[in-house]
């Protein structure tokens, strides 16, 4: 099975895909709202330990010391879409600069969002794998796999404990694809923060526990689509079975019953588990509003980001594929 996560990454381009011409189409609306860039207010740095980073991701007794010689376990940084969304950008150190600008282009508050991934550069992995949350699968997991899984864990804790309503994830290589930015535009949104909000309020209306914006490689068997107000072009679709880790929303539910499977059954691949079951309400937006930028290697398998459809077979109309640029 696959899971996709940018954490750990070694190699990759550094270039911003700032094209706002998808399948031969200009999105001006997207284009222009991409280049307002935004202004972050602040840093709030919650985590500022050795110990606690890693006690985030698992229980704090388990916390193990950081790599002999290596640097101190990452600061996490939280920032805020809207007074009720937390927001976090999982990075790597040497790629924040990067990072910084294509999150700006995004108009995204970045600086007080970013925190450094959990893996072998700044964690013992082998003391993770010895604790007692660190069960069968997590043994035969790769440490870009582990590395992954603590982080996205981290970052629900550190949610959890705050008072915000929704939690939304990027990973560093997260592209919002314009074509369907420009669908959120033309009804209405502002930006595509408005748009982050928009699709937040969706749980008013129903209520999931973990909305995919970046889904790869689902199905459409079964799929049911869910009565929400959104533009005419774009869905909410459950039961695709989707994978990808790139941008995703959350509930505290959800963050609760991802976190209690953790407890019960040890981490394992970040979007693997309860994630695959049916009683876990488990949305993706369809298209997809975020991309995973294909000039980079992800920590688990080489060669994804773009070439990664959002469905294994073409379950989107031709003219949706075509402007969107994907299946």
């Amino acid at each position: 099975m696959i899971g996709i996560c940018v954490l750990l990454a070694a190699l990759g381009s550094d270039a911003v895909r700032t094209s706002s011409v998808v399948g031969g189409l200009e999105i001006p609306k997207a284009r222009e709202a991409l280049q307002a860039g935004s202004h972050p207010d602040g840093l709030e740095m919650f985590l500022n330990t050795s110990r606690s980073g890693i006690a985030m991701a698992i229980d704090q007794s388990d916390a193990p010391p950081p790599v002999a010689g290596g640097p101190n376990i990452p600061v996490m940084m939280q920032g805020r879409l809207r007074e009720d969304i937390a927001s976090y950008i999982i990075t790597m150190k040497d790629r924040k600069n990067m990072v910084s600008e294509n999150f700006r282009m995004m108009g995204i508050e970045y600086e007080d969002s970013m925190f450094e991934a959990l893996g072998p550069d700044n964690v013992d992995m082998d003391s993770i794998r010895n604790s007692h949350q660190c069960k069968k699968k997590c043994e035969i997991m790769t440490n870009g796999e582990l590395g992954c899984e603590l982080s996205h864990v981290a970052i629900l804790r550190d949610f959890l404990s705050k008072e915000f309503r929704y939690c939304m994830v990027f990973e560093d290589d997260a592209r919002v694809n314009p074509a369907v930015l420009d669908f959120f535009l033309n009804s209405g949104d502002k930006d595509l923060k408005s748009t982050l909000a928009r699709l937040a309020d969706t749980h008013n209306e129903w209520e999931w526990h973990q909305l995919n914006l970046g889904a790869c490689i689902g199905t459409c068997n079964y799929r049911k689509y869910v009565n929400v107000s959104l533009p005419e072009q774009v869905k909410m679709a459950a039961k695709t079975f989707s994978y990808c880790t790139v941008a995703y929303m959350v509930s505290r539910k959800g963050a609760e019953l991802i976190l209690e499977e953790v407890e019960n059954k040890g981490l394992q691949v970040a979007d693997h588990g309860i994630r695959r079951e049916k009683s876990f309400k488990h949305v993706s937006l369809e298209p997809r509003l975020f991309d995973q930028d294909g000039g980079h290697s992800t920590a688990i398998h080489e060669g994804n980001g773009l070439s990664m459809p959002q469905y294994v077979e073409p379950c989107m109309s031709p003219d949706i594929i075509g402007k969107v640029g994907h299946r």
